[in-house]
């Protein structure tokens, strides 16, 4: 994570309690060009979510506001699944999957984990930057980048930003 600056390693490490959402701008990743390697094998294309509500969430496993995110997120895929969401995480830890596969076994998550690569960790993919450990986008049916989560934000927040959507 060379290009986070500091207050973002403060923020992953717990030190700052602060979370922020911001609107997206009109210009955004597209994620339907992304496919990273999933963690325990094989590969996952975006383009496989065209037409869901789709949540990308960059996270590590060291990192402690991405431990109180992932279980939300991982409780909302499971209850708006049906309705059309869908929630695939991206481990930007540098090791790999050999941390990131137990991470994602213990934390119960019920959605795919993929692991970033060195375009992803550099900001050069179809996603650009990652300012910020846990940061989420979210995409509407439509691929459009809709919302920017960075940091801890409430799970109440994450919801209603998903709910927006799903209705």
């Amino acid at each position: 994570m060379r290009n986070v600056g500091w207050a973002a390693l403060a923020l992953g490490l717990g030190i700052l309690p602060c979370c922020a959402t911001r609107s997206a701008q009109p210009i955004g990743p597209r994620p339907y060009e992304v496919c990273l390697p999933l963690s325990g094998g094989g590969m996952l294309q975006l383009a496989d979510y065209r037409g869901k509500v789709l949540v990308v969430d960059f996270f590590t496993t060291w990192s402690r506001p991405s431990m109180v995110a992932v279980p939300v997120w991982s409780s909302l895929a499971q209850k708006y699944g049906p309705r059309g969401l869908a929630v695939v995480g991206v481990a930007m830890d540098e090791i790999g999957d050999d941390v990131v596969r137990p991470y994602a076994a213990g934390m119960g998550l019920s959605y795919p984990v993929l692991l970033a690569d060195e375009a992803v960790r550099e900001g050069r993919s179809a996603f650009g930057p990652i300012e910020a450990i846990p940061m989420t986008l979210i995409f509407d049916r439509l691929g459009r980048l809709t919302r920017i989560l960075v940091g801890l934000v409430p799970a109440a927040e994450m919801e209603g930003a998903v709910l927006e959507l799903l209705d």
